[in-house]
């Protein structure tokens, strides 16, 4: 498999066209951000560490029957998969009170939540990542309500 044109660059990843159709290859890279973007720096290691867990859960997932878009690992920081649409949602889980969280709510920074706060974002830095709920979920046509239904029901 060979790496060919770059199609897309984002905070962290670098994402790039193959010469086998339906596949692509993410690049994770050493770029840290914050405040959407806003802050930037480098940390040696990141892409790697960030290339690992991710195959680590996709492997997981796809043990527990979840189809993901993973394919296989390159090497330490660029990971085959399959050429999808992607939803834009960010699934957050918080177990400490931090960031947007704390900007948002009255929330004390470092306060242990338990349980954790799951959260739904729309993944969208012209709009901030704005949180959604069920209902504005299905009214963007993102999943159905049965869809959401099903989905927590798979969840192990």
């Amino acid at each position: 498999m060979k790496q060919q044109k770059l199609l897309q660059s984002g905070k962290v990843k670098s994402v790039y066209k193959t010469d086998t159709p339906g596949q692509l290859i993410i690049e994770f890279r050493d770029d840290i951000t914050a405040f959407d973007g806003g802050k930037k720096d480098v940390l040696t290691d990141k892409g790697r560490y960030n290339a690992e867990v991710s195959a680590f859960f996709f492997r997981y997932l796809e043990n527990l029957g979840v189809k993901t878009h993973f394919v296989k690992m390159l090497d330490e920081k660029r990971m085959v998969v399959r050429d999808l649409q992607m939803i834009p949602l960010e699934v957050i889980v918080r177990n400490f009170a931090a960031g947007s969280l704390v900007r948002n709510y009255p929330f004390k920074e470092g306060t242990k939540l338990n349980p954790p706060i799951v959260v739904i974002d729309y993944k969208d830095d012209s709009r901030h990542d704005p949180m959604l709920n069920d209902e504005i979920i299905g009214a963007l046509g993102l999943a159905t309500p049965q869809e959401l239904k099903k989905d927590q029901k798979n969840c192990p």
